[in-house]
């Protein structure tokens, strides 16, 4: 596959209409004087041409690219071999004394941001479309963590359609009546 320098593509969303953000591929460009290199997908190109092989490519770009930070190799897609994940063999044995003595709830925690376990659960909301009027406010399905008790979000009743929302968010549902507005008249 060739060199694609624009990681992202912009798209209108088939539903609202509006543009959304789609990530496609992200690529790291190294320099060293007038040479330079990029890496996308875990493919190495010398001067932005096709791709080469890891053994084709010069001293210094490797030297460069060890530079980087292990989450930039990665997303770059090309890790050296000290990027691998370790087993918990090879770990120092006085790092794994000192997480197991942790507390099992910060232990999950240290899990889930190294992605080896779910995420930690968040706030769920099931707010209803906005042509229903007919159907009950959003309910929360879980807790809401460092939610202080007794904080609720000041509310706005829209005038078109009766609902009760979060003052936050009064622009957003106004925007949808207009877009399904417009939508409507395209129709007509």
């Amino acid at each position: 596959m060739p060199l694609d320098f624009r990681p992202h593509e912009i798209v209108l969303d088939r539903e609202t209409q509006l543009p959304k953000v789609i990530h496609k591929r992200d690529y790291v460009h190294l320099l060293n004087g007038p040479d330079r290199a990029y890496v996308q997908g875990g493919e190495i190109y010398l001067g932005g041409g096709d791709p080469v092989s890891p053994d084709e490519a010069p001293a210094w770009f490797w030297e460069s690219y060890a530079a980087l930070t292990p989450q930039a190799r990665r997303t770059a897609g090309l890790e050296l071999p000290s990027d691998k994940l370790k087993l918990v063999s090879q770990l120092d044995q006085d790092f794994v004394k000192t997480f197991k003595e942790l507390p099992s709830d910060i232990r999950e925690l240290l899990l889930a941001d190294a992605g080896s376990t779910s995420e930690a659960p968040r706030k769920v909301v099931e707010a209803p479309k906005i042509s229903d009027t007919t159907s009950d406010p959003p309910q929360e399905k879980s807790l809401v963590l460092g939610h202080p008790e007794g904080s609720q979000p000041k509310l706005w009743t829209c005038d078109q359609c009766s609902q009760e929302i979060p003052l936050s968010h009064k622009g957003v549902h106004i925007g949808r009546h207009r877009r399904m507005a417009k939508v409507k008249a395209r129709q007509e």
